[in-house]
C-alpha cells in the first residue's frame, strides 16, 4: 500500500526539521526491527486528521438528509394548499376537505419540526466528532513533543559525557606534564 501524499510530505518536513535542530538520525529511522518513534507520532497526527475529515463527511451526509426532510415537508405543505384550493372550488364536503387539508398542514409542520431536529442532531454530532478529532491531534502532538524531548535529553547526555571525558583526558595530560 502506497503512503498517502500528505504523509510523505509530512515525513519530509519532519526530516528537514530534525536535520535543522541536529538530532541524531537514529530518532528518525528504524533500527533493526524497532519502530521509528517520531514517524509513529506523525502517523498518529495524520490519523487524527483523517478522523476529522471523516467527521466532516458524516456531517455533510446528515445535513443533506435533514435538508431532504425539509423539502419533503414543503412538498406536503404544497399538496395541502392544493387541497384547500380544491375545497374552495368544490360544492359539497367543503368543510371536510378543509379539515383534511388542515390535518395535512399539521403533518407538514410536524415534518418540518422533525427535519429541524435532524439538523440539530447532525450539528451536535459533527461538533462531537470534531472535538474528538482535535483531542486526537493534540494527543499525537504531545507524543511528538515527548519523542523530541527524549531525543534532546539523549543528545544532551551524550554531549555531557563527551565533555566529561575530554575534561578527564585534559586533567590526565596536565598531570603527566606538570
Amino acid at each position: 500500500m502506497e503512503p498517502h501524499p500528505d504523509e510523505f510530505d509530512c515525513q519530509i518536513i519532519v526530516l528537514a526539521l530534525l536535520i535543522q535542530i541536529r538530532l541524531p538520525l537514529s530518532s528518525i529511522f528504524r533500527q533493526k526491527g524497532e519502530p521509528a518513534p517520531l514517524f509513529n507520532a506523525v502517523d498518529g497526527v495524520l490519523g487524527a486528521a483523517d478522523g476529522a475529515r471523516d467527521a466532516t463527511d458524516g456531517v455533510r451526509a446528515d445535513t443533506v438528509g435533514a435538508a431532504n426532510g425539509v423539502l419533503d415537508a414543503a412538498d406536503s405543505a404544497r399538496v395541502a394548499t392544493d387541497g384547500i384550493r380544491g375545497a374552495a372550488d368544490g360544492d359539497r364536503g367543503v368543510a371536510d376537505d378543509i379539515r383534511g387539508t388542515v390535518d395535512g398542514i399539521r403533518g407538514a409542520v410536524d415534518g418540518i419540526r422533525g427535519a429541524v431536529d435532524g439538523i440539530q442532531g447532525a450539528v451536535c454530532s459533527v461538533a462531537d466528532d470534531v472535538w474528538d478529532a482535535v483531542r486526537g491531534i493534540c494527543g499525537a502532538v504531545h507524543g511528538v513533543c515527548g519523542v523530541v524531548h527524549v531525543v534532546g535529553g539523549t543528545v544532551d547526555g551524550i554531549c555531557s559525557a563527551f565533555g566529561g571525558t575530554v575534561d578527564i583526558v585534559r586533567g590526565a595530560v596536565h598531570g603527566v606534564y606538570a
